[in-house]
């Protein structure tokens, strides 16, 4: 791993000083090539598949996909969304379901019966406004804790313009 040193301060530095992958040893190739899969990835990538692709063990794959997953947050901008927004949510961190036995069928609905981890992983997307675009112009993903009235309600007054129209 090269470093450099600073001659006035004696400050020792690489090239990922200051990046979210300051404070790892690995080549910088690596951390350049999990950056392409990972974005090239169409529905996400596991820890374990982008440490088969690297040649690495699977935590440190695991921490590199949380790194670049943190920057993607930390770079998000904070303008609002506006024109026509389209919103949807997914829950994820669910159950493997059982066989469903009439005698054992409970009421999955009931606040007893449902997962605590259980999130909502929750999509705001801005239709394209130029005529040469299709799709949206910008979309931004938030995790709630359940997709009650109360959170969306929350969730849209911060990220959306008042006077958007919404649809859900």
């Amino acid at each position: 791993r090269k470093q450099w040193r600073c001659k006035c301060c004696n400050h020792t530095f690489s090239v990922t000083s200051g990046t979210i992958f300051a404070f790892h040893k690995l080549p910088l190739k690596i951390y350049l090539a999990a950056i392409a899969i990972y974005s090239n990835a169409v529905k996400g990538l596991s820890a374990l598949q982008l440490g088969r692709d690297l040649g690495v063990q699977y935590k440190t794959a695991f921490v590199l996909a949380h790194k670049i997953r943190e920057s993607l947050i930390d770079q998000r901008d904070d303008e609002l969304l506006s024109g026509d927004v389209h919103m949807d949510g997914a829950y994820v961190n669910g159950y493997v379901r059982p066989k469903n036995h009439k005698d054992d069928r409970v009421d999955r609905r009931k606040a007893e019966y449902q997962n605590p981890n259980k999130r909502c992983v929750v999509v705001l997307r801005q239709k394209a406004i130029n005529s040469d675009l299709q799709g949206a112009d910008k979309t931004k993903t938030y995790v709630v804790y359940s997709e009650n009235q109360k959170d969306i309600n929350h969730l849209a007054n911060q990220h959306i313009k008042h006077g958007s129209t919404i649809h859900a």
